[in-house]
């Protein structure tokens, strides 16, 4: 994986964990999201 989505990744979830209230669940759509290709269509 490249540096920069690793990157990207980092700072959605910090972008999440101080706006959604429930940033947990935001975090892990967002993981599949990023680490399961497969599930986007979903």
């Amino acid at each position: 994986m490249p540096a920069e989505q690793v990157m990207i990744i980092a700072l959605e979830l910090q972008y999440a964990v101080e706006t959604e209230e429930d940033s947990t669940d935001y975090a892990e759509v967002l993981i599949n999201v990023h680490f399961n290709p497969k599930n986007r269509s979903n």
